[in-house]
């Protein structure tokens, strides 16, 4: 095992990019939803891939008041939320894992939770579909920023920082690690994007030996 995870008494994942490996996907979709802007379409895709791990609603806000210098009010969120929730629903449930999850996931022994920028109810039917509900405690998601969700698990199940394990893809996942003083580990291909301290997988495969 790469990582002696012995010690923790609750482990916590992001969802998207960590449980499931839909990151490629839902930044497609996103990218759709702003089709009728050719133009900046350049610059929203680079905006969204730089700021993975975030509201979508936090990007919807930024994209209109500062790259199309456009209005924006809760009504316009709102239903683009809506069409990005639709856009999703169609396909999302047939997104593969992240390959060795659901073997990690049923070795575990200690409370599992999930906390995540994506809409519960998202979430809620994806690990429906794939199985895999029974394994988590709680599914955290928007409007309860990551941070306020790893806060709860510990207030709730009355662990200190150093007992809860994070597994992040982003950058905002490792930031929201910080703040809250858990130990954190990245899910990712690229170790360059994050403090040079962290620990990082891959796949959970290397988790498993």
């Amino acid at each position: 095992m790469k990582y002696d995870l012995g010690g923790y008494k609750a482990i916590v994942f992001d969802f998207d990019g960590v449980i499931l490996d839909s990151e490629q996907f839902k930044i497609a979709t996103f990218k759709s939803l702003f089709t009728d802007y050719p133009e900046y379409l350049s610059a929203i895709d680079a905006y969204n891939r730089e700021n993975r791990g975030i509201s979508r609603y936090e990007k919807f806000a930024h994209i209109f008041k500062k790259i199309l210098h456009l209005p924006f009010d809760e009504e316009a969120s709102k239903r683009l939320g809506e069409r990005y929730s639709q856009l999703l629903s169609q396909n999302l449930a047939e997104t593969p894992l992240i390959a060795g999850v659901e073997e990690f996931l049923v070795r575990q022994k200690v409370p599992l939770f999930v906390a995540s920028s994506s809409e519960v109810h998202e979430m809620q039917k994806v690990v429906e579909a794939k199985d895999i509900a029974r394994f988590f405690t709680k599914l955290y998601g928007h409007p309860i920023s990551k941070s306020d969700a790893i806060r709860d698990v510990m207030a709730t199940n009355n662990l200190e920082p150093a007992r809860v394990l994070f597994f992040g893809d982003a950058v905002a996942d490792w930031k929201a690690a910080d703040e809250t003083k858990v130990e954190f580990i990245a899910r990712t291909d690229q170790p360059e994007l994050f403090a040079k301290a962290t620990r990082f997988i891959s796949t959970f495969l290397e988790l498993l030996a």
